[in-house]
């Protein structure tokens, strides 16, 4: 049936038997299981019927969309959102395969001029050796064009959100709860646990571990300034809701009675020990003043001039079993000497402290600076 045929049809009222007939029939991919999503098409061509002028045979118009190759097309066809992710993945995998099986798929990617594959320039001549790029200068330079593009794209846009995140989704016009699952959904397919549910245990564990190689060489092959602000970045998000209540109500009260910017909670702030190649938080820093200010808990940290000898040698960190007192010690102390050889004053505040005359103290310090 041609599309004008379809459209005399639909310019008379038909029953919802006889729409779903016709859509099942000509509509690509819809969901006959989802007889609510049939329905609301319905509804959307009854109240279409007013307005005759507008081809009705519309498959936007009728809320359909048409790109195949987004989510959008199978939602709009009564899939579920994982139906619709495994719909794609198998047809992005068919196209990808189908095309790497044409003889000429090198020399299609080079008229493109979006090949990436290291091999296209085995036979080229490398202009900083002059001689033809080996594997090794091949895959360096490959490497080094993509992270030059990814650098340029996000000067432009710094603040754009990526796919692993619930805002991109949302941006793209998804309601909060399913732009939360696409981007669970999207996280997920990155675990261990996704591997092996997709490829079985063996198999998943090897697939796995390639993809780990293969993102620890790339990361391996970056700067060593660059690869520093990746684990900042990364130790950072995990760790910016680990803070105690009593040590923000203690910053809170200092704050509260100085005239300085102080970052505590949420945004404590890091100094990097390039010798040891270890990120130190502190609990409280005020950089104007080169100030650090720590809470100390003693179930995370041993006082040495509190605990007896059979207390230090039996004392565990409550977080990580593995930290006995001589450990967590020398951690602390190193994160001192750090702090003041970098300039900062250094102040503790131990839970066993009398509080009150610590805060004085300490406020007294830093309003006479």
């Amino acid at each position: 049936m041609r599309p004008h045929e379809i459209k005399k049809i639909l310019k008379n009222i038909i029953s919802y038997i006889d729409f779903k007939e016709l859509i099942i029939n000509k509509i690509n991919n819809v969901n006959i299981a989802n007889e609510e999503n049939i329905r609301s098409k319905y509804d959307l061509y009854l109240s279409l019927l007013n307005n005759l002028e507008i081809s009705i045979y519309n498959e936007k118009l009728l809320g359909f969309s048409n790109n195949r190759f987004s989510h959008e097309y199978f939602l709009s066809r009564g899939h579920s959102l994982s139906e619709s992710a495994s719909i794609l993945n198998k047809s992005h995998k068919k196209s990808a395969e189908t095309l790497k099986r044409r003889d000429d798929y090198i020399e299609i990617k080079k008229k493109y001029g979006k090949s990436n594959d290291y091999k296209n320039y085995l036979n080229k001549i490398n202009l900083n050796t002059n001689k033809k790029y080996t594997t090794h200068d091949a895959k360096a330079f490959i490497f080094k064009k993509q992270s030059n593009a990814a650098k340029a794209s996000w000067s432009k846009n710094p603040n754009r959100s990526t796919c692993w995140q619930t805002k991109y989704y949302i941006e793209r016009g998804y309601s909060f709860v399913d732009a939360l699952s696409m981007a669970a959904s999207k996280r997920w397919e990155g675990t261990l646990k996704s591997y092996i549910e997709k490829y079985g245990f063996n198999i998943g564990l090897i697939n796995f571990k390639k993809r780990q190689d293969k993102w620890q060489s790339t990361l391996n092959n970056k700067p060593e300034e660059e690869k520093l602000q990746i684990y900042l970045k990364k130790i950072k998000s995990l760790s910016n809701n680990i803070f105690s209540k009593e040590s923000f109500k203690i910053f809170h009260d200092i704050e509260k009675n100085i005239n300085e910017v102080m970052f505590y909670g949420k945004n404590e702030k890091t100094l990097y020990n390039h010798k040891l190649k270890r990120v130190y938080f502190y609990d409280c820093m005020l950089p104007t003043n080169k100030i650090i200010i720590e809470y100390n808990g003693s179930h995370c940290h041993p006082n040495k001039s509190k605990l007896s000898k059979n207390e230090w040698d039996n004392w565990r960190n409550i977080y990580d079993k593995t930290q006995n007192a001589e450990i967590k010690h020398n951690i602390d102390l190193e994160k001192q000497l750090l702090a003041e050889e970098l300039g900062y004053t250094y102040y503790i505040i131990w839970d066993t402290d009398n509080i009150s005359i610590k805060i004085k103290t300490i406020i007294d310090a830093i309003n006479k600076k």
